[in-house]
């Protein structure tokens, strides 16, 4: 997302991401893992969206209109 190859995300289909929010069901994360760091895939969703967010503004001053 901050590098501009996506705009959300779950459009990055090489990432897990998908997979922890349960958009795709992958063989690679251990899902009870989240569920006991994070407590599910929601906060892990909000977590990821909330961090993409502060990356874009601290970045902003950075990218061309």
């Amino acid at each position: 997302v901050v590098a501009g190859y996506v705009t959300h995300p779950a459009e990055w289909i090489y990432s897990s991401y998908q997979d922890y929010i349960g958009l795709r069901n992958g063989t690679l994360p251990n899902m009870e893992t989240i569920r006991q760091i994070l407590g599910g895939p929601e906060v892990y969703k909000a977590f990821v969206e909330d961090e993409t967010e502060q990356d874009l503004k601290e970045i902003a001053h950075l990218l061309m209109d």
